[in-house]
Protein backbone atom coordinates (compact mmCIF):
# COMPACT_ATOMS: atom_id res chain seq x y z
CA UNK A 1 0.00 0.00 0.00
CA UNK A 2 1.50 2.74 -1.25
CA UNK A 3 1.43 6.43 0.77
CA UNK A 4 -0.38 9.18 -0.94
CA UNK A 5 2.72 11.85 -0.05
CA UNK A 6 0.37 14.88 -1.10
CA UNK A 7 -1.69 14.14 1.67
CA UNK A 8 0.80 13.04 4.49
CA UNK A 9 4.23 14.19 2.86
CA UNK A 10 5.77 13.95 6.63
CA UNK A 11 5.60 9.97 6.79
CA UNK A 12 6.01 9.97 3.34
CA UNK A 13 8.91 7.15 2.11
CA UNK A 14 8.48 7.58 -1.25
CA UNK A 15 9.99 10.64 -2.11
CA UNK A 16 12.12 13.31 -0.49
CA UNK A 17 12.66 16.90 -0.69
CA UNK A 18 16.02 17.92 -0.02
CA UNK A 19 16.70 21.83 -0.49
CA UNK A 20 13.96 22.71 -2.87
CA UNK A 21 14.76 19.60 -4.69
CA UNK A 22 11.87 16.91 -4.68
CA UNK A 23 13.49 13.47 -5.62
CA UNK A 24 10.64 10.43 -6.18
CA UNK A 25 11.33 7.17 -5.93
CA UNK A 26 11.98 4.85 -2.67
CA UNK A 27 15.87 4.09 -4.32
CA UNK A 28 16.52 8.13 -3.28
CA UNK A 29 14.75 8.00 0.16
CA UNK A 30 16.63 5.11 0.81
CA UNK A 31 19.59 6.36 -0.33
CA UNK A 32 19.52 9.75 1.57
CA UNK A 33 18.42 7.92 4.56
CA UNK A 34 21.53 5.69 4.39
CA UNK A 35 23.24 9.25 3.48
CA UNK A 36 21.86 10.72 6.39
CA UNK A 37 23.21 7.70 8.61
CA UNK A 38 26.41 7.78 8.17
CA UNK A 39 26.99 11.27 8.07
CA UNK A 40 25.19 11.47 11.77
CA UNK A 41 27.78 9.02 12.64
CA UNK A 42 30.41 10.64 11.28
CA UNK A 43 29.32 13.44 13.27
CA UNK A 44 30.02 11.53 16.60
CA UNK A 45 33.90 10.51 15.42
CA UNK A 46 34.40 13.97 14.59
CA UNK A 47 33.12 15.55 17.58
CA UNK A 48 35.40 12.75 20.31
CA UNK A 49 38.62 13.94 17.52
CA UNK A 50 37.77 17.45 18.30
CA UNK A 51 37.52 17.07 22.00
CA UNK A 52 40.82 15.14 21.94
CA UNK A 53 42.84 18.13 20.47
CA UNK A 54 41.03 20.37 22.35
CA UNK A 55 42.03 18.21 25.79
CA UNK A 56 45.58 17.46 24.54
CA UNK A 57 45.84 21.52 23.16
CA UNK A 58 44.96 22.96 26.73
CA UNK A 59 47.50 20.96 28.02
CA UNK A 60 50.32 23.19 26.74
CA UNK A 61 51.05 26.97 27.42
CA UNK A 62 50.17 29.59 24.73
CA UNK A 63 54.05 30.41 23.61
CA UNK A 64 54.41 26.79 23.40
CA UNK A 65 55.09 25.92 19.83
CA UNK A 66 53.28 22.93 20.12
CA UNK A 67 50.59 24.42 20.06
CA UNK A 68 50.43 25.54 16.42
CA UNK A 69 50.16 21.93 15.11
CA UNK A 70 47.37 21.32 17.15
CA UNK A 71 45.55 23.91 16.32
CA UNK A 72 45.44 23.51 12.71
CA UNK A 73 44.25 20.36 13.54
CA UNK A 74 41.09 21.75 15.30
CA UNK A 75 40.93 23.93 12.86
CA UNK A 76 40.60 21.17 10.17
CA UNK A 77 38.02 18.80 12.12
CA UNK A 78 35.88 21.80 13.14
CA UNK A 79 35.49 22.50 9.75
CA UNK A 80 34.60 19.05 8.81
CA UNK A 81 32.27 18.91 11.41
CA UNK A 82 30.44 22.21 11.00
CA UNK A 83 30.28 20.84 7.24
CA UNK A 84 28.74 18.10 8.15
CA UNK A 85 26.44 19.44 10.27
CA UNK A 86 25.00 21.76 7.57
CA UNK A 87 24.24 18.51 5.36
CA UNK A 88 22.45 17.52 9.02
CA UNK A 89 20.16 20.49 8.91
CA UNK A 90 19.35 20.44 5.34
CA UNK A 91 18.21 16.80 6.04
CA UNK A 92 16.01 17.91 8.86
CA UNK A 93 15.20 20.80 6.51
CA UNK A 94 13.27 17.98 4.79
CA UNK A 95 10.22 17.23 7.43
CA UNK A 96 10.50 13.78 7.25
CA UNK A 97 9.49 11.43 10.07
CA UNK A 98 11.76 8.48 8.70
CA UNK A 99 14.75 11.29 8.38
CA UNK A 100 13.89 12.08 11.59
CA UNK A 101 14.31 8.49 13.20
CA UNK A 102 17.31 7.77 10.78
CA UNK A 103 19.18 10.39 12.26
CA UNK A 104 18.16 9.73 15.86
CA UNK A 105 19.67 5.68 15.06
CA UNK A 106 22.30 7.37 13.34
CA UNK A 107 23.35 9.47 16.35
CA UNK A 108 23.00 6.36 18.96
CA UNK A 109 24.87 3.80 16.56
CA UNK A 110 27.63 7.20 15.99
CA UNK A 111 28.26 7.63 20.08
CA UNK A 112 27.94 3.98 20.76
CA UNK A 113 31.09 2.89 18.06
CA UNK A 114 33.11 6.51 18.44
CA UNK A 115 33.59 5.45 21.86
CA UNK A 116 33.98 1.41 21.39
CA UNK A 117 36.91 2.77 19.06
CA UNK A 118 38.13 5.84 21.17
CA UNK A 119 41.67 4.78 22.67
CA UNK A 120 42.73 5.46 26.25
CA UNK A 121 44.00 8.88 27.33
CA UNK A 122 47.16 9.32 27.86
CA UNK A 123 48.89 9.83 31.64
CA UNK A 124 49.09 13.41 32.59
CA UNK A 125 52.39 14.71 34.65
CA UNK A 126 50.00 14.51 37.78
CA UNK A 127 48.79 11.18 37.29
CA UNK A 128 52.79 9.63 36.85
CA UNK A 129 53.88 11.71 39.94
CA UNK A 130 51.00 10.21 41.78
CA UNK A 131 51.18 6.38 40.36
CA UNK A 132 55.34 7.04 41.63
CA UNK A 133 54.55 8.15 44.71
CA UNK A 134 52.21 4.95 44.86
CA UNK A 135 55.16 2.44 44.09
CA UNK A 136 56.81 1.26 47.23
CA UNK A 137 60.03 1.09 45.79
CA UNK A 138 60.06 4.59 45.41
CA UNK A 139 60.73 5.64 49.11
CA UNK A 140 63.42 7.87 48.57
CA UNK A 141 61.61 9.95 45.95
CA UNK A 142 58.47 10.45 48.28
CA UNK A 143 60.98 11.91 50.88
CA UNK A 144 62.25 14.47 48.08
CA UNK A 145 58.67 15.63 47.38
CA UNK A 146 57.65 15.47 50.61
CA UNK A 147 61.07 18.23 51.34
CA UNK A 148 60.57 20.36 48.14
CA UNK A 149 56.37 20.63 49.46
CA UNK A 150 57.52 21.82 52.97
CA UNK A 151 60.04 23.88 51.55
CA UNK A 152 57.75 25.53 49.46
CA UNK A 153 55.10 25.73 52.19
CA UNK A 154 57.19 27.35 54.16
CA UNK A 155 58.54 29.96 51.86
CA UNK A 156 55.05 30.41 50.88
CA UNK A 157 54.34 31.25 54.65
CA UNK A 158 57.52 33.73 54.85
CA UNK A 159 56.00 35.82 51.40
CA UNK A 160 52.75 36.03 53.37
Amino acid sequence: MAINCTETPFTCYSQIHIVGIELQGIPWFVGMSLLAFALQIAANFIWLQVSQVSRVLLQYKKTDVRRGKLICKSVGWTALGTTIGILRVIFIIGNNLWLYIVILAGDIVGTAAASYVQSQDEDNTLDVIIKHLEDPRCTDKKKKIIQLLMTHEKRKKLIL
